[in-house]
């Protein structure tokens, strides 16, 4: 890969040497200007299965037909196992870069998963092209020097920054950017997940009080709206003359055959089941006086919650994806009601803490949908078992079973 910055230096000055390629090609023919010579585009990946492919894929194509160069530069993470990619995924903090596959090698990796590629051919100079392929070829050299989130360097950004810095003497004027761009962060992340609740659920659950506000339109580009943001975008010179980034030709390199459809058990579903299982084994604690369902509940409930929690800090505070910055499901998610328990279930008057948290938990479920949008249904849902519990463990009696949990 080293040698594709020096082959395209000693042929940047060299036309004679490109026609002389060119009468060597059988299937390629060299424009008189060489304006063809290469040749590059912006490949459009549907979604796929995985959470970190949910929100598709874009890369960059570049094309030297006399050499027989052809390959996608894709901003990626490093390889590993897909459950330590889902980790990196939502911690935001993983080294990432640019890395080069033949053309060939890419549509069929993503061919092979039933995903469908388009293909955006770039309306730049022979000279834009030529810094373009140098610009990626250098970054991928310096391998992955870069931390991949799905906020700001993903796989769209990162594709817009390389075609906003290789310009040269034009610039990137974005006449419209896609209506999904004036919503508001949290409305923006919705809208994206709308067929992957249960990453719309994990992503609106760290994205803290960002939801609620407007990140700079670049940071927000995502695969799926990244082309209808080209097609309204024109290459302008410093005369003010312009013309569109984009062609206008399109090819489709791979059929999509894998959609992407909500899982038939959905967040809301799946706390709503909760919520009823909580309710009815409430009652049979509270009025059956039949408390062994409970002994597991509870346990489970509050393990749920702590082990949410503490990973629910480590992406707030640690990872600083954000910045550090108010997340509301701090309240709802957070380790401070197992370590009281640890700590305190033996006190007298213990029994009081779950009282003090129902009121934690009835501002959550009342008041937070009224400051921020952050916080969907079914965080709502599982704060109210949540609720229930700490209600029935608050009013049971000293030798009931508050006592043994």
């Amino acid at each position: 890969m080293k040698n594709i910055s020096v082959i395209l230096l000693s042929i940047m000055f060299s036309i004679p040497l490109c026609k002389a390629s060119n009468e060597a090609s059988t299937d390629y023919v060299l424009l008189p200007d060489s304006s063809n010579f290469v040749r590059s585009s912006l490949l459009i990946t549907s979604p796929g299965k995985e959470a970190y492919s949910a929100l598709g894929h874009c890369a960059i194509r570049m094309e030297c037909p006399p050499y027989g160069l052809d390959y996608c530069f894709s901003f990626e993470m490093g390889d590993s196992s897909a459950t330590f990619n889902y980790l990196r995924f939502f911690s935001g903090n993983t080294p990432a870069g640019f890395r080069a596959i033949t053309t060939d090698a890419y549509i069929q990796e993503y061919k092979e998963e039933g995903r469908g590629i388009k293909e955006y051919e770039l309306n730049l100079n022979l000279h834009q092209k030529q810094e373009l392929w140098r610009y990626l070829d250098e970054d991928m050299i310096e391998g992955a020097h870069r931390k991949f989130n799905f906020i700001q360097n993903n796989c769209a950004s990162m594709c817009m920054i390389a075609l906003e810095r290789n310009t040269l003497t034009e610039y990137l004027d974005i006449k419209r950017w896609p209506e999904q761009h004036k919503m508001i962060n949290g409305d923006g992340i919705c809208y994206l997940t709308r067929n992957a609740p249960w990453l719309q659920f994990a992503l609106m659950s760290i994205v803290g009080n960002e939801a609620d506000r407007y990140w700079e339109n670049e940071y927000r580009i995502s695969p799926e709206l990244i082309a209808e943001t080209l097609s309204e975008t024109y290459l302008r010179d410093v005369d003010g003359n312009e013309r569109p980034i984009l062609t206008g030709k399109t090819a489709e390199l791979s059929k999509q055959k894998f959609h992407s459809e909500p899982a038939p058990i959905t967040p809301v579903i799946a706390f709503t089941i909760l919520l009823i299982v909580v309710i009815v084994f409430t009652v049979l604690e509270r009025v059956f006086s039949k408390a062994t369902y409970c002994r597991i509940l509870d346990p489970l409930l509050l393990t749920v919650q702590t082990l949410g929690g503490l990973l629910l800090i480590y992406m707030t505070l640690v990872t600083c994806m954000f910045g550090l910055h108010w997340n509301w499901c701090l309240l709802l998610f957070n380790p401070i009601p197992f370590i009281m328990w640890l700590l305190f279930h033996k006190k007298k008057g213990f029994r009081k803490s779950y009282f003090y948290y129902s009121l934690v938990l009835l501002f959550f479920i009342a008041l937070t949908p009224l400051i921020t949008c952050q916080i969907l249904l079914s965080h709502r849902l599982f704060a109210l078992s949540l609720l229930i519990r700490c209600l029935s463990k608050w009013k049971c009696d000293k030798k009931g079973y508050a006592e043994s949990f």
